[in-house]
């Protein structure tokens, strides 16, 4: 994928499951471009091309990303009007109103209250004493009003776990496109399991080599090492499982400022794969 945005170019290679990016500023400029075109915002002007050079249009890709914010996550898992968690369901059962028919029975029951005879003495207690007549109306209102007197009990759920939650419920409503997920938070062995229940879906998920411990990534070829560089090319370098470890760990922004304290060979690894050539440098295990 080549993309060019804020005036600088971006060679992506062909996505996997995940993706591992070194936290420098084209991740950063790649993260921007992919929430403005791809997700909601779809403000930016970019010019994105696929394989063999043809166009990419914002329509034809999604991308989620969910701010890690106990403030954000709480809000979100509340099912009152206009937040994310009410509307996604709202989404959910206009289109599988076959299994809601209950909510369909409310709203009908609903409407049933203009025979009720309490209502029929309020309209006499405001036409008392005028020569005018009132009637009550039913005004038809959404499920969204019906959820939000619901509410899901998430006690003794960590906020990792809820995030994770909002994350299967963006990616279930958006699974219609290949999407593009942005992890935001760290990637420990229970994020991979639940990451490879999406292995077969056309899913791909990307985050900073600084969010996962390099010592737990798995040993097969649905993972990738991506540094971007200002470059029009794309290096490939295939790695042993030990290798790609050590390579993911030099990596990391932390060690990269105290490079000169890793062992030789660490340094070695670290300056052989970050090299400022004119390659965009892809590299993933081999077993």
């Amino acid at each position: 994928m080549r993309i060019e945005y804020n005036e600088r170019n971006i060679i992506l290679p062909d996505l996997r499951l995940i993706n591992i990016f070194q936290n420098n500023s084209n991740y950063k400029n790649l993260e921007e471009m992919l929430d403005y075109y791809f997700g909601k915002k779809k403000k930016a002007k970019c010019s994105v091309k696929g394989n063999e050079n043809y166009p990419i249009s914002c329509n034809e890709m999604n991308y989620i990303y969910l701010e890690n914010n106990s403030n954000m996550i709480s809000d979100n898992l509340e099912l009152k009007p206009k937040s994310f968690l009410n509307g996604s369901l709202e989404e959910f059962v206009k289109a599988n109103q076959n299994d809601f028919n209950t909510l369909e029975s409310i709203r009908n029951d609903v409407r049933d209250l203009r025979t009720d005879q309490g209502f029929y003495k309020i309209q006499k207690i405001l036409e008392r004493g005028l020569q005018c007549h009132c009637s009550l109306e039913f005004t038809d209102f959404p499920y969204s009003y019906i959820l939000s007197m619901l509410s899901f009990k998430c006690d003794g759920i960590s906020e990792e776990k809820k995030l994770m939650m909002l994350y299967n419920l963006s990616i279930y409503l958006q699974r219609a496109k290949p999407l593009i997920v942005n992890l935001s938070f760290k990637i420990d062995e229970n994020v991979l399991d639940w990451i490879y229940t999406y292995k077969d879906s056309n899913v791909y998920f990307i985050a900073s080599v600084d969010q996962i411990d390099c010592s737990i990534l798995p040993e097969n070829d649905m993972l990738q090492y991506i540094i971007l560089n200002d470059s029009e090319s794309i290096k490939t370098e295939i790695y042993m499982p030990e290798e790609f470890d050590i390579l993911c760990y030099s990596q990391n922004s932390y060690i990269q400022k105290y490079i000169h304290l890793q062992s030789r060979n660490i340094q070695k690894i670290a300056s052989d794969f970050s090299k400022k050539d004119t390659f965009n440098k892809t590299g993933y295990r081999h077993h």
